[in-house]
């Protein structure tokens, strides 16, 4: 059973728009960029969010369990259990994922009483190698903050 994050008087939006780019509730009518983008992207996947086991892997992954685990993201959202938003640049190109999981659920370190929220998101390589990676993190962390969060637990291995 999902515990979920502790909001206490906080709100978190269906869609967030960024100087650089916008963030939206991830759904099913996403499924062809996101299939897309996790086949192409899946080991830039693995080595920045890391601790998803074999997720993405290529031999297993369909576009069905896809389209699955972004009816449930949605749920989850719907439910306040988990949020998961898409990423796109501000012509609105995809351009990765964000999730916010309740600790423990996704990361469980030694310390995950001390935290509020745990926070990964990947990017395509395409955005990565524009060096978007460290403004998608350090705006979201600014957001969550913005929002009433202090205890962001940063889970994705590249830090």
């Amino acid at each position: 059973m999902i515990i979920p994050i502790n909001l206490d008087n906080k709100k978190i939006e269906e869609k967030i728009v960024f100087e650089k780019f916008i963030v939206e509730k991830l759904t099913p009518k996403y499924i062809d960029e996101d299939f897309s983008a996790l086949i192409e992207n899946s080991d830039l996947i693995k080595e920045i969010r890391g601790n998803a086991g074999d997720w993405p892997s290529l031999d297993t992954l369909s576009k069905e369990d896809n389209f699955l685990d972004l009816a449930w993201h949605q749920r989850e959202f719907e439910y306040g259990l988990s949020f998961a938003f898409v990423v796109r640049d501000l012509e609105g190109n995809y351009m990765g994922c964000i999730y916010l999981y309740p600790m423990g659920f996704r990361s469980s370190p030694q310390n995950k009483d001390e935290f509020e929220v745990d926070f990964s998101f990947w990017i395509t390589k395409d955005y990565y190698n524009k060096g978007l990676y460290e403004i998608v993190k350090d705006d979201f962390i600014k957001y969550l903050q913005n929002i009433g969060f202090t205890k962001i637990y940063y889970s994705n291995l590249k830090r």
